[in-house]
């Protein structure tokens, strides 16, 4: 029902691997650590996955991801071959890089308008709707993925975009 790591200071450290695991908490923190891999994972009885600032997430092919995955302190985002049809919000910050390959039922809207490198290759965007990204080379990737003719893609954030729409 619960699992809960701590430390002796408040400082980040350490590599947490629950590759292969399943039946895991609902609330799954595991902000003490620089390093996280659920890769190959169930996540069905996860609602909430909290992550520290600047972590390495690495979640290869992991399934039933929950509703809301929040990755905005993430450094790095390994997130291939994962199928989001549980996963109704995404939130990506200022990361280095987001990996999105073979990635499938992704939510209606992706904002990556903050990360500086973006991999897709034959990522599946059949159900997205928009995406933001930060630059048009970013625009252009997309174009590695598969379903991506139906998608819009706006350079620079939705906020960005709506302050245009005013003036």
């Amino acid at each position: 029902k619960s699992l809960i790591f701590s430390r002796n200071d408040e400082k980040q450290g350490g590599c947490l691997w629950l590759y292969e695991c399943s039946d895991l908490p609902k609330v799954l923190d595991t902000s003490l650590f620089k390093e996280v891999d659920l890769s190959h994972s169930d996540l069905k009885d996860v609602n909430d996955i909290i992550l520290g600032k600047k972590a390495y997430v690495k979640m290869i092919d992991v399934k039933n991801l929950p509703e809301k995955l929040n990755f905005s302190e993430a450094e790095n985002v390994y997130l291939d071959d994962c199928n989001f049809s549980r996963t109704k919000e995404m939130i990506f910050g200022k990361s280095k890089k987001v990996d999105l390959s073979g990635a499938s039922c992704l939510p209606k809207r992706l904002d990556l308008s903050e990360v500086d490198t973006i991999v897709c290759d034959v990522c599946d965007f059949g159900t997205v709707k928009t995406i933001y990204v930060k630059e048009n080379e970013h625009a252009a990737i997309i174009k590695d993925g598969r379903n991506y003719e139906d998608v819009d893609v706006f350079v620079g954030s939705k906020k960005e975009l709506k302050e245009l729409l005013k003036e």
